[in-house]
């Protein structure tokens, strides 16, 4: 008896994947989305860095901050971080 239902499930299954379409529009599917090249990711990089740097005087002068002081570790002597967040 139970192989019997066992079967039958598995026929069910088998009839279930034969009727499905397999289309890519699924939600439960992943999307893959390229990347581009690595030249093209560093100027995006760089420009929301560029924008970030030019928003601080606005910021300083918005908020009334007459100073805007980075710490730095001591043994870092490249003059001060390159990005923050």
């Amino acid at each position: 008896m139970r192989a019997a239902n066992i079967f039958v499930l598995c026929q069910a299954v088998a009839a279930t994947l034969a009727t499905t379409e397999t289309d890519a529009s699924w939600p439960h599917l992943p999307r893959y989305e390229t990347l581009p090249p690595l030249r093209e990711q560093a100027d995006i990089q760089n420009g929301w860095l560029k924008e970030r740097w030019d928003n601080i005087p606005s910021i300083l002068q918005k908020y009334g901050v007459d100073a805007w002081l980075v710490g730095s570790p001591l043994a870092k002597t490249d003059g001060g971080p390159r990005t923050f967040g």
